[in-house]
């Protein structure tokens, strides 16, 4: 079970850990780290751009040059943080090449069943160092799964929201009733 710490209007706490809390039941998540590893060890990170590059293009020598953006890992942005992290002082005794993963991340409804209507919402993370076109591909198995939301009935949402509005005092209290979920 998930745990988000809730606002709570015109109070103060020590810290975070301190604050109320919601208990979201049925999401699942992985860490981002690990994500990130694992995806690193993939066979498709052989096709990672790990060092940015510009692109341009001149149609004709009458025509002033161009610049391309089509990829994250060709953007100035990219371009200008790899520069960045480039130019601080490495560890001593390092020689480890430093590089910049860029994180892409999508959702969208999943239907579990063929009878019943119960779905959820993955969250989908994205390696921006691959090729788009390789993105597109379901073979090369570039989305990682990085979080499963459980879909909240209206009425329960409803319920949530009127019940923390009017328990707003005792929840502040720490005496969160079980019964919102």
């Amino acid at each position: 079970m998930v745990y988000i710490p809730l606002p709570a209007s015109g109070t103060c706490f020590a810290s975070e850990a301190v604050a109320p809390q919601l208990p979201v039941p049925g999401l699942f998540h992985w860490p981002l780290l690990g994500v990130l590893k694992a995806a690193l060890q993939e066979t498709v990170a052989e096709h990672f751009h790990l060092f940015p590059f510009q692109e341009y293009w001149q149609p004709d020598p009458e025509i002033p040059v161009e610049h391309l953006y089509s990829k994250l890992y060709s953007s100035d942005v990219f371009t200008q943080e790899y520069e960045r992290i480039h130019s601080q002082p490495h560890e001593p005794g390092c020689g480890l090449k430093t590089v910049i993963i860029g994180f892409m991340l999508w959702s969208d409804s999943m239907h579990l069943t063929s009878f019943g209507k119960a779905s959820l919402w993955p969250i989908y993370l994205f390696i921006g160092n691959l090729s788009k076109y390789t993105h597109a591909k379901p073979t090369s198995f570039a989305a990682h799964h990085l979080t499963y939301i459980p879909k909240v009935c209206t009425l329960s949402l409803v319920h949530v929201v009127i019940d923390s509005q009017i328990l707003a005092s005792e929840y502040i209290l720490g005496f969160l009733p079980s019964m919102l979920w």
